[in-house]
């Protein structure tokens, strides 16, 4: 079985937030970062094309 990842820390180098985003499609590991951050790290609703490509650099295929 195949799943995304994306790591909070790895991203933005957040060195006290272990929070680790695991699900099927890259939309859904999108919605859960955006979701993430507004709530965590008190990010903004909008996210810019150029914040969306930086996220898409840093999810990558498990095998499990």
């Amino acid at each position: 079985m195949k799943k995304l990842l994306l790591s909070c820390r790895e991203v933005w180098c957040y060195d006290d937030c272990d929070y680790i985003i695991v699900e099927e499609t890259e939309e859904d590991v999108m919605v859960c970062a955006a979701e993430h951050s507004i709530v965590k790290h008190g990010g903004k609703e909008t996210y810019t094309v150029s914040l969306m490509e930086r996220l898409r650099g840093f999810i990558y295929t498990i095998s499990y």
